[in-house]
């Protein structure tokens, strides 16, 4: 008993109704849940138990081994006692009783049968399983679901709410907890290049692979800062006309925003003065975190048509893991660098392509289907790309089966 008292209000009854739901939500999760528990840390897998319900479990857990000894069983049920997971069904349901008081009857004399878990149909491990078991039968899956993602799968799947029926999660409980800080990445990001780093990058082929690294990382305003290398400009490699159609390319075919400079001066002001729009851009927004998993247009289109900018962005972690140079790729993405690598073949075109055949075995395979080589090589001709929805034109359609189906050397 505490030493003081107080006057109950309706606050102090809202938290109290609060707080049991909370436990009766743990009582119904743990009756559901098949396998044993050794201690109430394993228990921290199961819906709404926390930190706090743990640690008194494995005080009253510890107490009990103390007063009936460390071998004392820990799992068993009183006498009479139905299985853990079925009292609260056959209570609910007569017909339910019924049969199981006929299956005893049947068993008398041997052990109880075991039964496989079946989620009922509509109920929460019903449309998650069945979801995992959907997204795991599509080719080229990466075998795992962020939790937001899976939540909206399973939704339609689902009666109840997934979001709900918790919120009553965890919200009451968020608010007495000080909210831990994010590190969040606005939606620009800024890419220097000496025309003689450019000229060098195009020749080794790091050009190609800093674009698609900047538009995968998952920001949506790259930028490109072109800086002209003043007298150093007369030795370059490649001739002044290359070097301006690549920056051309950068920008209409990439979809790049480009920045030209006459020197590092100007390098300066430009990044002084974009750092103040961005400050005046964001300052009175509430900005929030998304998944690059869940990111949709609709919500940006809505956002810029109000004059107000994205305020979802992408944490610093997740944009770091997208940027990173040698992490492991999927074959999907290895796939995309190689398409790029043809003559002609942008981001938008190689992401047409693999929207159809996102591995070279589903595109060989389409290959193997095709009447003779004249359907072959237009396979890809009609498959449309960018905003415009162009058709990738039977002339590249016509390359990348030449470089995929092609026996020996290519000359």
């Amino acid at each position: 008993m505490y030493s003081y008292c107080f006057k109950v209000t309706d606050v102090c009854l809202f938290v109290i109704h609060v707080c049991f739901c909370l436990v009766l939500q743990a009582i119904s999760s743990l009756n559901k849940y098949p396998l044993p528990l050794q201690n109430a840390k394993e228990a921290k897998i199961l819906q709404s138990f926390g930190d706090g319900i743990c640690k008194i479990l494995d005080q009253k857990l510890q107490r009990y081994l103390r007063e009936n000894g460390p071998d004392a069983p820990i799992h068993s049920l009183p006498e009479g006692a139905p299985p853990a997971g079925r009292q609260d069904n056959n209570s609910l349901d007569p017909s339910r009783k019924k049969n199981a008081a006929g299956d005893q009857g049947k068993n008398k004399g041997g052990g109880r049968k075991k039964r496989e878990y079946i989620p009922q149909r509509r109920s929460g491990g019903y449309a998650v399983l069945l979801t995992l078991y959907r997204v795991s039968q599509i080719p080229g899956s990466k075998g795992y679901m962020f939790k937001m993602e899976l939540q909206a799968e399973a939704q339609q799947l689902c009666d109840k709410s997934f979001t709900v029926g918790l919120s009553l999660e965890h919200r009451l409980y968020g608010q007495l907890r000080t909210p831990v800080g994010r590190e969040l990445v606005l939606d620009y990001i800024i890419e220097r290049k000496r025309m003689d780093d450019l000229c060098g990058s195009i020749i080794d082929g790091r050009f190609r692979e800093q674009k698609f690294r900047l538009k995968r990382c998952g920001l949506r305003n790259p930028c490109y800062l072109v800086e002209e290398c003043g007298k150093a400009a007369s030795h370059l490699s490649l001739p002044e006309t290359t070097l301006q159609q690549a920056i051309i390319n950068t920008q209409v075919v990439d979809r790049f925003f480009v920045k030209r400079v006459q020197d590092v001066r100007e390098s300066m002001a430009y990044l002084t003065v974009m750092t103040r729009y961005l400050n005046k851009l964001y300052q009175n927004c509430t900005l929030t975190c998304r998944s690059r998993e869940l990111e949709g247009e609709r919500e940006d289109e809505e956002e810029e048509e109000r004059g107000t900018p994205p305020c979802s962005l992408i944490s610093f972690a997740e944009f770091n893991h997208g940027a990173i140079k040698n992490k492991c790729q999927t074959v999907k993405e290895v796939f995309a660098r190689q398409l790029m690598q043809v003559s002609g073949l942008s981001g938008d075109k190689a992401a047409a392509i693999l929207e159809l055949y996102s591995t070279p075995l589903s595109l060989l395979t389409a290959y193997e289907r095709c009447a003779g080589e004249a359907d072959k090589e237009k396979l890809l001709s009609s498959i449309r790309y960018g905003k415009l929805k162009r058709n990738l034109g039977p002339a590249l359609s016509r390359t990348v089966y030449q470089l995929y189906c092609t026996q020996g050397a290519l000359t």
